[in-house]
């Protein structure tokens, strides 16, 4: 059976242009928190906004995602 676990860390508009590296190991941080067994677990990446930013959003949330697995040893991500 597998659990999850949600928590909500604020990305905003002003994260695409400075703070990325702070904000990135606040998920990362948060997400390890609640690892049991992060290579049999995996984040999901969640957000909304304008999609005027559409692109931005998803680079973001790509870059997000491939470090945490790297960092965090995380067995994948999804964003949504």
């Amino acid at each position: 059976m597998m659990a999850g676990y949600a928590f909500h860390v604020g990305l905003f508009h002003s994260l695409l242009f400075a703070g990325f590296h702070r904000r990135f190991h606040n998920v990362l941080r948060r997400a390890q928190s609640l690892s049991r067994n992060p290579a049999e677990e995996g984040l999901v990446l969640v957000g909304y906004g304008s999609s005027e930013f559409g692109n931005i959003w998803e680079d973001l949330f790509a870059n997000t995602g491939r470090e945490a697995v790297r960092k965090g040893k995380f067995g994948g991500y999804a964003t949504a």
